[in-house]
């Protein structure tokens, strides 16, 4: 959350964040806490990164990350962003 703190603010900048739970690193562990932790993270750090943006947004992908929902997030912010640029003519 360190980093998601100091990227500071994107303003209107339009942000895509894929966040996926497949391949997630999993501790394993029976301690509450570190799955508790483990959770906090799969949950929280999508949400604040695209909270750094008034056009922030978060995408879930149901299993692995494809090139194709890469793709899509791409076009997607391109897409906001000429919106944008059209409306300031």
């Amino acid at each position: 959350m360190q980093q998601v703190r100091t990227a500071g603010n994107l303003k209107d900048v339009p942000v895509v964040v894929l966040a996926s739970g497949a391949g997630q690193i999993m501790t394993g562990s029976h301690d509450q806490v570190e799955v508790a932790w483990e959770k906090y993270e799969i949950e929280q750090v999508p949400r604040a990164l695209s909270s750094l943006s008034t056009r922030g947004c978060v995408v879930l992908i149901d299993g692995e990350l494809t090139k194709d929902a890469v793709v899509r997030a791409i076009l997607d912010v391109l897409g906001a962003a000429a919106t944008a640029q059209e409306g300031t003519k």
